[in-house]
């Protein structure tokens, strides 16, 4: 499996396998995990966890964008199959 890189908010740069895992870390370092996360963006932490379980591509619309939006990430920088930044 091919590893990808992603900058964090304080770029400090750290080697991602896939878009899930990068989120993950965001989520863990600044919001101390998803169950707290998922009442920030007002959702079940059991739809985050699914979400990211399933792959980010797979989920829906409406949640994808609440968890982008809320960390900062853009729709393009997050494209499967490409290098991606946080």
């Amino acid at each position: 499996m091919e590893c990808r890189f992603a900058l964090t908010a304080n770029s400090d740069l750290i080697k991602m396998k896939t878009l899930e895992e990068a989120i993950r870390r965001l989520i863990k370092n600044e919001y101390s995990g998803i169950p707290h996360f998922a009442e920030t963006i007002d959702v079940p932490p059991t739809s985050v966890y699914k979400a990211l379980d399933r792959r980010m591509a797979n989920a829906r619309t409406e949640l994808t964008d609440k968890i982008y939006r809320t960390l900062n990430l853009e729709w393009d920088t997050a494209k499967p199959d490409d290098e991606f930044r946080l």
